[in-house]
């Protein structure tokens, strides 16, 4: 499956650059990002990956980089620092559109074709998007959080910079100064001496990020038995990984369980062995098959943890399942979230960035636009949240495996409790004749008897005690204590969160909401993965 592309690794071109350019200016910077960009494009290749420019659209270098992106096919984000609004002829230009109609600086070419390109990007034509920074629109503070979201996604820095210090706050200057600060890959290109300076780009397209994508693709390949030359779509990839992760999961849980009732078995037939005389053909006899019997399953054992840890069983589930969740969420909450942006980048396992941003980008580029909030917050809760078929719907999904749970632990807990007691007052009897026959000072019994007192003070001593452990093993194996509290508190929080959803009535509240609930989910997609780390180390 060397040939299969399934995902495709996204790199993400961040820029930023000067408003103010002569036409001279204009001309050299739209050759140097042409150049500058198809070099982006070829290292990106290397890492079998694709660009993508991150940008604002002011006059100015912004405009330039847009255009070069068009020109070399690279799908183009756009982020506003104000909102785009509306206004007749003749009005006084608010938002966006006042940046370009400043006194004595008026650049109507430039905005009609701005609010051309931003229509273009909102259609998402050409796998682009469009959004506004949130939270603030006042100058200067909405430049610089523009350049704040830029920079937290891209994975270069692509800057037209006259090397001087910024004018005010938000400046190209403060960008490159915190590109270093985070050792980011950065280009800069001088428009007043016509120079390119690079910086670190030998660590572009390099990290365990990308050899993740490229793993959980193979796997998703693999497990399938395909070899795709183009892209998967994001919903044939989720059910390949939702495929594979369901078999590995069993096949290693499945062997986390042979192994501790096989365990308990060697051990049993060893307490077995101990009880028998020594002496005596057939007694010897039976010592041996035992004992060939004991070592058969240890061998076996080993033979079987060998495979298990030689073909990473573990390893591939727990790296297809949280594939495949984190781009199950990206299915359900993709028309409302920003792909750029990445819950997980917030979270631990920021190696898995890169696989979240390159299958959020994926699935913006196949969904069909929902034209309303109403219609994607609808889209939302019947797909993610309220679905009545627990491969889809999460409280569904969490409420039978919470009931599932909650069963296995009651009874692995029981049975461990009750060999754990019975097994006390049969260590208490061995102590007990031990210290008689000690005091007796005399071994002589019928053989009714020592046939009986092996049993009940030799055998039972180890094997009851080994069965409590078994239990209790698997109990904490199959990770029941944690799944049954935890998940019902998560279905309660859940039903919460779809309750407030359908109430919400704005575009923003839903959006922060989605994102608050896709935050939950993924706290406990965190917590099973160091919870099957634990139990699976080799």
């Amino acid at each position: 499956h060397a040939g299969a592309r399934v995902i495709t690794p996204r790199f993400i071109i961040g820029f930023s650059g000067h408003r103010h350019l002569t036409p001279e200016q204009e001309l050299a910077t739209a050759a140097a990002l042409h150049t500058i960009f198809a070099e982006l494009q070829q290292l990106a290749t290397a890492a079998k990956g694709i660009c993508e420019l991150y940008s604002s659209i002011a006059y100015g270098a912004d405009q330039q980089a847009v255009r070069a992106a068009d020109a070399a096919g690279i799908p183009v984000h756009l982020i506003l620092p104000k909102p785009v609004m509306k206004a007749e002829a003749g009005a006084a230009r608010d938002g966006f559109a006042a940046d370009f109609h400043e006194p004595g600086k008026e650049q109507p070419a430039a905005w009609n074709h701005t609010l051309e390109r931003i229509a273009t990007a909102e259609a998402a034509q050409g796998g682009g998007s469009c959004r506004t920074v949130p939270y603030t629109d006042s100058a200067p503070e909405c430049y610089y959080d523009t350049g704040l979201q830029i920079l937290s996604a891209s994975d270069v820095l692509v800057a037209v910079w006259n090397q001087q210090r910024a004018a005010g706050l938000g400046g190209t200057q403060q960008w490159v100064a915190q590109a270093e600060k985070l050792a980011l890959p950065y280009v800069l290109y001088n428009p007043e001496t016509d120079s390119i300076i690079r910086h670190r780009l030998d660590h572009f397209g390099a990290g365990a990020g990308t050899d993740i994508v490229l793993r959980a693709a193979h796997t998703a390949a693999a497990e399938s038995r395909v070899a795709d030359q183009a892209e998967t779509p994001a919903e044939d990839l989720f059910h390949r990984l939702d495929d594979a992760a369901t078999r590995l999961g069993k096949e290693f849980r499945d062997h986390l369980v042979r192994s501790i009732l096989l365990h308990g078995g060697a051990t049993t037939v060893a307490a077995i062995a101990a009880t028998i005389p020594h002496e005596g053909s057939p007694w010897k006899l039976a010592l041996i098959a035992l004992a060939a019997i004991e070592s058969a399953i240890l061998i076996w054992l080993m033979w079987r943890n060998s495979r298990i840890h030689r073909s990473h069983t573990h390893e591939k589930w727990i790296e297809t399942r949280f594939a495949a969740e984190l781009l199950r969420s990206q299915l359900a909450a993709g028309p409302l979230l920003v792909p750029l942006h990445p819950l997980i980048a917030n979270h631990h396992h920021p190696e898995w960035v890169r696989f979240a941003l390159s299958a959020g980008l994926l699935v913006h580029r196949e969904q069909s636009p929902l034209h309303t909030f109403a219609e994607r917050r609808r889209h939302y809760l019947d797909s993610r949240l309220l679905h009545p078929n627990p491969s889809h719907g999460q409280i569904e999904h969490y409420r039978i495996q919470q009931q599932l749970a909650g069963s296995r632990f009651s009874r692995f807990l029981r049975w461990g409790r009750f060999f754990t007691n019975i097994a006390t007052y049969f260590v208490l009897g061995a102590l007990l004749f031990k210290i008689y026959k000690a005091a007796a000072g005399h071994d002589g019994m019928a053989p009714w008897a020592t046939v009986l007192t092996a049993i009940c003070f030799s055998l039972f001593p180890i094997i009851l005690p080994l069965a409590g452990g078994v239990f209790l093993s698997l109990r904490s194996a199959l990770d029941t204590g944690r799944r049954t509290y935890r998940y019902r508190q998560l279905t309660q929080r859940l039903v919460t969160a779809a309750n407030s959803i359908a109430a919400l009535e704005t575009p923003a509240s839903v959006r922060r909401a989605v994102a608050t609930t896709e935050d939950i989910l993924l706290n406990e997609l965190i917590e099973w993965r160091l919870a099957e780390e634990q139990n699976g180390g080799h």
